[in-house]
């Protein structure tokens, strides 16, 4: 595709620059032949820098031009060649970012008017259309690949940040289940521990007693198994989908937890009884409300309501 590009340009100079010289008659003198290589040159120039080397193609495009420009101010100007000015502004709008922008839209003023002076002086007119609607469209064009560049950019670190908090939380996750394991594991082997100690003070003058603690530490080891497997299941997943929603309506904020039906059988879990009644107690010293209770679905659900 590049090659085709730099074809179709090289062919549009031809075009521009020496049919219009060719009909008009090739020129015999060596400025007049300096001339019509100037105008090419800078005419080339876009076809081979202008995607990888706007700033090239603008000075040295330019210089060319102007070259052209004062060699032919006295005879003969093939004006189809004004287009070529349209491009090398275009270029000179894409080459330069930021505050260097300016300064190079102020180049390209004094360049216009020293274009303006060399070729046709009794009117600006030309040389503005030619030049000044290139280059604000080469402005816009470098305006909308900053924007490209800079979506890009803020694409990448967001996608780095995602990466980072990805393995925030996976840390955080292995901390919570290490934490877990802590909990289930060392409270069966602490209990088992003791009752061990204890059977063997027991063993040699108090047997039932001895046998009381060993079905101490069986129990205790069979709880402990339950409760890990328990865990691994709910790290598996299988238990329950749970969706939670936060919404923020003016000042009043609605937090809702729902989660599904269990698709195993209910766990032989004990509690205080106290964690709704607490919770109802707090939200209402806010001036919520709290609603607890299954759901039609099978599941349960806890939806607290604060004001503003």
């Amino acid at each position: 595709m590049d090659r085709f590009e730099k074809a179709g340009i090289a062919l549009l100079v031809l075009l521009l620059a020496a049919v219009p010289t060719a009909v008009h008659g090739w020129p015999e003198t060596v400025a007049g032949n300096v001339f019509t290589a100037s105008i090419l040159a800078s005419g080339l120039t876009l076809a081979w820098w202008w995607r990888t080397r706007p700033r090239l193609v603008a000075v040295l495009g330019g210089a060319l031009w102007l070259t052209a420009a004062l060699l032919g101010r006295d005879g003969w100007f093939p004006e189809p060649v004004l287009a070529l000015m349209a491009a090398l502004a275009a270029a000179a709008a894409l080459a330069w970012t930021g505050r260097a922008a300016w300064l190079a839209a102020l180049g390209v003023g004094v360049y216009l008017y020293i274009v303006w002076l060399a070729v046709m002086p009794s009117s600006p007119v030309a040389v503005v259309m030619f030049s000044v609607p290139g280059f604000l469209a080469g402005t816009v064009l470098r305006l909308r690949r900053e924007a490209v560049d800079e979506l890009a950019r803020r694409g990448r670190e967001l996608e780095e940040e995602r990466e980072l908090f990805a393995e925030i939380s996976l840390r955080h996750e292995r901390a919570r289940i290490a934490s877990e394991l802590h909990d289930i594991v060392g409270h069966a082997i602490s209990v088992m521990v003791i009752q061990a100690a204890a059977g063997q003070r027991l063993v040699d003058h108090d047997p039932d007693g001895a046998r009381q603690a060993f079905t101490a530490i069986a129990e205790s080891a069979r709880q402990g198994r339950e409760d890990l497997h328990r865990l691994v299941e709910l790290l598996g997943g299988r238990d329950v989908g749970v969706r939670v929603l936060v919404n923020g309506s003016g000042r009043g904020l609605t937090i809702r937890v729902e989660n599904d039906r269990s698709v195993q059988e209910r766990p032989n879990l004990s509690g205080t009884g106290r964690g709704l009644a607490g919770l109802r107690e707090r939200i209402h010293e806010l001036g919520g409300q709290l609603r607890a209770g299954p759901t039609r679905h099978g599941g349960w659900l806890v939806e607290a309501v604060l004001p503003g």
